[in-house]
């Protein structure tokens, strides 16, 4: 009975040897070249990804400490190491937050937050005018996202500008629960491009500037992605999907439900 114990032990240690292998022989994509609008480079430890595969991940520091299955939003990985199922689709404007967001609820079959939604008519007012938003515009704002997060059980789809890391820690602490962001980033010429395309929505296109420069990138020690949003939509959504597969606690089908 031990040797054969033994002889299986032995299997599936080869098995996960092979699995390892096997991810990281994965070649790197284009979208893993391409620098943020910010122009900070590629130093921060968000890994960038692109269409149609993704680059492989660096190392980031375990989510210690966090705990709790299914409402809470963590689930435990093979390595006993617990990741978020509430995803954060964040970046300045124009960056396809909402159709990504939405391409991703629909793949996922998870239900979506339009942060948008949650600004008070004060705020909207502000914005349509031309005006930016400012810290204590904010917060009321960001609670109150991180309160529906909170109360929405198991994985959901965010979508949420999350400009500053003391932003995105408001959101977390807000919702109570672990967050897991998708970063979506360009280059101004195509986020500026995208925004005078939209039509009926407040934020006009000289807030672009404004956003750029309040917008601090995901860096050490956050939990996030960076998305190359260059290739067409679909081809954005599948890499997300890709990403997440191994970042976030979600169970991913390979193919969409229904």
């Amino acid at each position: 009975e031990e040797r054969r114990e033994a002889r299986q032990g032995g299997k599936q240690e080869a098995r996960t040897a092979e699995g390892r292998r096997s991810l990281e022989g994965g070649a790197k994509t284009e979208g893993s070249q391409t620098g943020p609008a910010s122009g900070r480079g590629n130093d921060s430890a968000c890994p960038i990804v692109g269409a149609p595969g993704i680059a492989k991940p660096r190392p980031a520091r375990d989510h210690a400490g966090m705990t709790g299955i299914g409402e809470s939003g963590m689930v435990e990985d093979a390595a006993g190491r617990n990741k978020p199922t509430a995803i954060v689709v964040m970046g300045v404007a124009g960056s396809g937050k909402t159709v990504i967001g939405e391409g991703l609820a629909e793949r996922l079959g998870l239900p979506m937050l339009e942060g948008d939604s949650f600004h008070p008519e004060a705020n909207v007012r502000k914005m349509s005018s031309g005006t930016p938003l400012t810290d204590d515009d904010r917060w009321p704002w960001l609670d109150a996202i991180g309160k529906a997060i909170g109360e929405t059980p198991g994985g959901v789809i965010v979508a949420c500008s999350a400009l500053k890391r003391v932003y995105r820690e408001r959101l977390v602490a807000a919702a109570g629960r672990p967050l897991l962001f998708l970063f979506l980033d360009s280059s101004r010429e195509t986020l500026a491009a995208r925004i005078g395309n939209r039509k009926g929505h407040f934020m006009p296109a000289g807030l672009l500037d404004s956003q750029l420069a309040t917008l601090e990138p995901p860096g050490p020690g956050e939990p996030a992605l960076r998305i190359d949003i260059g290739p067409p939509v679909a081809a954005v959504v599948a890499a997300a999907v890709a990403a997440l597969r191994s970042a976030s606690g979600l169970e991913i089908a390979d193919t969409p439900p229904g």
